[in-house]
């Protein structure tokens, strides 16, 4: 993920960044939202997890799978 490092000038415009905010462009186009990090985390926190935790133990110790070097080498990737 990238990073912006905001001076304070630019977040008092963005007022304080303590709430959600929808980026648009000049012709009104939504560019992005921003979330406050507070809001962020309780959206993640309210996520179910879609499997047992026996579920994601026998999937993490199953045997095979093809690591990242492999699969950047077989995309032509260094």
């Amino acid at each position: 993920m990238s990073q912006v490092t905001l001076d304070r000038d630019l977040q008092k415009k963005l007022h304080g960044l303590d709430q959600q905010m929808t980026f648009l462009d000049e012709d009104g186009k939504a560019l992005g939202l921003f979330l406050p990090i507070d809001v962020y985390k309780k959206i993640l926190s309210s996520l179910p997890i879609p499997f047992a935790e026996e579920e994601l133990e026998r999937r993490k110790n199953e045997p095979g799978g093809t690591s990242l070097a492999e699969i950047w080498k077989r995309l032509g990737g260094n």
